[in-house]
């Protein structure tokens, strides 16, 4: 075949995706090499691409290829570009290296290379260059300028912090994506999923839900624009049918009603997920949605679906503010950034529980948390959040528990909940959790026991229990979200040995109270 290679790169100059589909080839689902001609999901996001980019997909749409094709494109085409793709493990980064090569091997378009090593490529006519690298080198491009990057599978690096140092290297006019499949709620990628969704909408209150100010997606490099791709946006995701499905079930339809999904989609998630060992798994791999994604992708302890309904049925805050001493009484301050939201003001003759989380009280550390429950109908009908000290916080619960018709209190008294529950004892307030045993040194307040058959234990199971069954309800975004991101935690070395907690970098100072 006859190439007219000076007609192909003057044209790619200015139409990438024009080089792409006429010179380079791929290797397709079925192990073929094919033209890479993008797919339907790549030619959408192709018409979307933005200066700054996070994708969140579902497994096998070609995204990484995307990005490296486009970036060898313009290794070709441009002067001077500095492209840089890290993946999340050093095999990835070695196929990533390969499958670039292969680009570039087959193209119909000859192009001289030099440096040809195992984490770079250089275009000496262009003076353009291409490396790959690995998200644990601490020091990778600190120092280099950067045209070009691809963050791949960010969600599983063991090091998110390098990218403030690949920020810092962009320069001017830099394109930059990060990309990948959801590894769990609370994590950094949710973090930033979240950011870069806050920044598109417009009627985001700019705050996260523990109230911290959320930078609208911004970073050093500029505002990252947010690009979900469901496993139903890619139309080859179907089988044919010669008659419609006889019975669908509660979700099936909920994704017809939602999305507008057909049977022959809905069949092909049903072939997924009789293929897998764990058709639980499906969601993780296959999600919906992104809140879909981050649930079934974090070994939840609690039940994703549960979570997802309890959440869609909360009731709006009816006051927000601060609970004081009014004198002869309690009083609640109005404020909108008041540490206590209340869904449901006290009813005469209702008895209610007040459970809480004591931590330090320093300001960047763990939350103090107490939940206010309606006895009769254990619905969550108040919260308190915050940074506290732990002899104040006795103050404040002895204040709650007397705004809701003077409530039993029932604070953990491990670590600094002991100070809180002296505070209580000392002022005199008349209802209190008490125990037969001398567990932490006292008989006052609950005590967490850790281990087999230990009060640990049996919380968390009763926990489960109520947020599968819906037993209770539970009105506070920051309780949900904090259930969401309490996953299963196994030690390599120890892979037997079960522990659940939080991700890394949430709380879960609400599970416990």
């Amino acid at each position: 075949m006859r190439v007219d290679r000076g007609a192909l790169l003057h044209a790619g100059k200015t139409n990438l995706k024009y080089l792409i589909e006429s010179t380079f080839f791929i290797i397709d689902k079925n192990s073929r090499q094919v033209p890479f001609v993008l797919n339907a999901v790549q030619a959408d996001y192709w018409v979307n691409i933005s200066p700054r980019d996070v994708i969140l997909k579902a497994r096998k749409m070609g995204f990484t290829s995307l990005r490296l094709a486009r970036m060898i494109a313009k290794c070709i085409t441009q002067e001077y570009r500095r492209c840089v793709v890290i993946s999340h493990e050093k095999e990835a980064t070695k196929r990533l290296m390969k499958r670039a090569r292969d680009m570039l091997s087959s193209c119909l378009i000859k192009v001289p290379t030099s440096k040809d090593s195992e984490t770079q490529i250089d275009f000496p006519s262009t003076k353009s260059s291409h490396g790959i690298g690995t998200a644990g080198q601490k020091a990778f491009s600190r120092g280099d300028d950067v045209t070009d990057s691809e963050a791949s599978e960010f969600a599983f690096w063991d090091n998110p912090g390098i990218m403030t140092g690949l920020e810092q290297a962009y320069v001017n006019n830099a394109e930059a994506c990060i990309e990948s499949t959801a590894n769990g709620w609370g994590t950094p990628y949710h973090a930033l999923w979240l950011r870069a969704e806050s920044g598109q909408d417009p009627d985001s209150e700019g705050t996260d839900v523990y109230g911290h100010k959320i930078e609208s997606g911004e970073t050093i490099g500029g505002f990252y624009r947010p690009h979900f791709y469901a496993w139903w946006r890619d139309p080859s995701y179907r089988v044919a049918l010669d008659r419609p499905l006889e019975r669908v079930d509660a979700y099936e339809q909920s994704l017809k009603d939602r999305f507008g999904l057909d049977d022959e989609q809905l069949a092909w998630r049903r072939a997924i997920m009789s293929s897998m060992s764990d058709p639980t798994k499906f969601a993780q791999e296959y999600p919906a949605t992104p809140e879909e994604a981050f649930l079934a992708s974090g070994g939840m302890v609690f039940d994703a679906d549960a979570l997802r309904q309890l959440k869609e049925s909360r009731r709006p805050v009816k006051w927000r503010g601060e609970i004081r001493d009014k004198g002869n009484y309690p009083g609640l301050d109005v404020n909108s950034s008041g540490r206590l939201p209340i869904w449901l003001s006290p009813v005469k003759g209702h008895k209610y529980i007040v459970s809480a989380d004591i931590a330090s009280g320093v300001s960047d550390g763990a939350y103090s948390c107490a939940d206010v429950w309606d006895c009769e109908s254990r619905e969550q009908v108040a919260q308190w959040h915050g940074h506290i000290a732990p002899d104040d916080f006795g103050d404040t619960l002895m204040l709650l528990g007397a705004f809701y018709n003077w409530a039993f209190l029932a604070p953990e008294v491990n670590n600094h909940g002991l100070t809180t529950m002296v505070r209580i004892r000392d002022g005199n307030y008349p209802k209190y959790l008490t125990r037969s045993d001398n567990s932490g040194g006292t008989d006052m307040g609950w005590f967490t026991s850790a281990g087999e058959g230990g009060t640990r234990a049996d919380l968390l199971s009763a926990a489960r229990n109520a947020v599968r069954t819906f037993s209770s309800k539970i009105n506070s975004l920051i309780t949900l979200h904090e259930c969401a991101s309490f996953v299963n935690l196994r030690n390599p070395n120890k892979p037997s040995v079960e522990k659940m907690g939080p991700q890394s970098g949430a709380y879960c100072d609400s599970v416990f109270s």
